[in-house]
């Protein structure tokens, strides 16, 4: 399947549950796809125990400088310090994404009570805990067989973005049915999160820029105009991830980069209003600049 097919069908069938099914869609397929995406990352992760030995690949990514987790430095400068994550994280996109992202928010205001919110924000730390841990160890899977031989820098792969699924389809070379784990498991997780923020942000303009004059319509117009809206951003969504195509380089990087740059003054401005909440609105829209 080429890219460009790829993009659009991921993109169609987002559109399409999500405008049927609304939140509840949503939230459904994300629990069914975020068990096969995990499934996908075992597959790799038990795969390689089995046949090299974890031990031998946390030597290499020892020996590589990939194990230093607890470095120390104020140096803005250094990438991945313990400063740098910790700060960064906590003010930065993972306080971002628990405390005021319309993703993670209207989850929690779909739970049953407040105890429920409570519990389902730490299931989900416990959850991308696993995950990431997931990530950690197919990450060193990926320097135990490319360190000396990196087909990107060899000129075999467009993006190290694909290098990930150029693994899989040569350790699973024998067990074909396993590569596609992997891969279905790398389309889960677009779907997952192409259709929360398709919902999201059809939310928004919803609530935040039609406002009022969307409630002072029928229920049926404003249901009309919801899934209007959930195709409208569904498209362009499908819009920018065509024009990530041209970016150079991994995609991962710049999404992860420019979701920090938001997600780091939109939570300034919520906490801005939770310490001080006699601030106007003009006085708040002028600090994002």
């Amino acid at each position: 399947m080429s890219l460009d097919l790829a993009i659009l069908t991921t993109g169609l069938v987002c559109i399409f549950y999500t405008t049927l099914g609304g939140m509840k869609a949503v939230v459904w397929t994300d629990v069914v796809q975020s068990l096969w995406m995990l499934s996908g990352l075992l597959a790799v992760v038990i795969f390689t125990h089995l046949k090299i030995g974890y031990g031998k690949i946390f030597e290499m990514a020892n020996l590589t400088g990939r194990t230093e987790f607890f470095r120390s430095s104020w140096d803005p400068t250094v990438r991945d310090t313990l400063q740098a994550y910790l700060i960064g994280k906590f003010f930065g996109i993972e306080g971002y994404a628990f405390g005021c992202s319309q993703n993670f928010v209207q989850r929690f205001l779909s739970c049953r009570s407040l105890g429920h919110a409570k519990a389902a924000g730490y299931m989900a730390i416990v959850w991308l805990s696993i995950i990431l841990m997931s990530c950690l160890f197919t990450g060193y899977t990926l320097v135990y067989y490319y360190e000396q031989c990196d087909p990107a820098a060899a000129g075999f792969l467009d993006s190290t973005d694909q290098l990930m699924p150029f693994l899989t389809n040569f350790i699973f070379v024998d067990y074909p049915g396993l590569s596609a784990i992997y891969i279905s498991g790398a389309f889960a997780g677009s779907l997952s999160s192409v259709s929360s923020f398709i919902s999201s942000m059809a939310n928004v303009i919803m609530t935040d820029v039609i406002g009022e004059r969307a409630s002072k319509l029928g229920k049926r117009k404003q249901v009309l105009l919801a899934k209007s809206l959930t195709i409208l951003t569904g498209f362009v969504c499908i819009g920018f991830a065509y024009l990530s195509t041209l970016l150079k380089g991994g995609v991962i990087e710049v999404v992860l980069s420019i979701g920090a740059i938001i997600a780091g003054p939109v939570y300034a401005i919520f906490m801005m209003g939770v310490f001080f909440p006699l601030i106007e609105e003009i006085s708040a829209f002028g600090k994002l600049f």
